[in-house]
Order: C-alpha cells, then structure tokens, then sequence
C-alpha cells in the first residue's frame, strides 16, 4: 500500500522524493494531477482509515489557475488554458467527496496560489 505507521519510513520517502525533485520546465504545478493520482491508489490497504486526508504542499500556482497579475512572468504556466489530462478542479473534488476525502492545502507562497 502507499501508506505507512512508520514515521522512519515515511521520513526517508520524503527526503528521497524532494532531494531530487525536478519540474516541467514551468512555474505551475500539477495539483489536480497530484491530488487525482493520490485519491485514486487503490491497493489493498489503500482509504481503509476512517480518517482520510491529503495534505498538499505548494509555493506555486496549480496548472490553469495562475493568479491575475502573474501573467507576464517568463516559464508560469504550460498548460494555462487546459490540463493535459483534461482534469478540473470540479471532477477532482468530486471524486474526493465522493471518497470522503479530507484536503488540505498549506502554500509557501499565498501571492502565487491566490487564485
């Protein structure tokens, strides 16, 4: 499963994910991406907890939702206009409703993912 209740565990995860993290070559995120594929692990041991929760952390705008007043910024977004999987904020929501999902969003930088 993609969960675990050792905190040594989920600590060497987390440094080995962002030591060498590396981006699309824009400033935009994929949230809705992010958050889709994490609502949809499906292994065994996968959304048993009655308690469910993503947290994502951020310090940039998500894909298509790129604040006004950034739009002149070199490299902001790469998909301004469409997801490249076609997913919305809606669709995504829906599904961690429908899951009942708890989201949380804590941003590094509020002027950037104001929108």
């Amino acid at each position: 499963g993609h969960f675990t209740k050792d905190i040594s565990n989920a600590n060497c995860f987390v440094k080995a994910i962002t030591e060498k993290s590396s981006g699309g070559g824009d400033i935009a995120e994929d949230h809705l991406g992010a958050i889709n594929q994490c609502a949809n692990w499906n292994s065994e041991d996968d959304w048993t907890s009655p308690i469910k929760v993503i947290l994502l952390f951020t310090d940039a705008p998500a894909h298509c939702m790129v604040p006004a007043g950034l739009e002149g910024v070199p490299n902001l977004d790469s998909y301004a206009v469409r997801h490249p999987s076609g997913l919305t904020a809606k669709s995504v929501i829906t599904s961690l409703i429908q899951k009942d999902i708890d989201l949380f969003i804590c941003s590094f930088n509020p002027n950037a993912t104001a929108a």
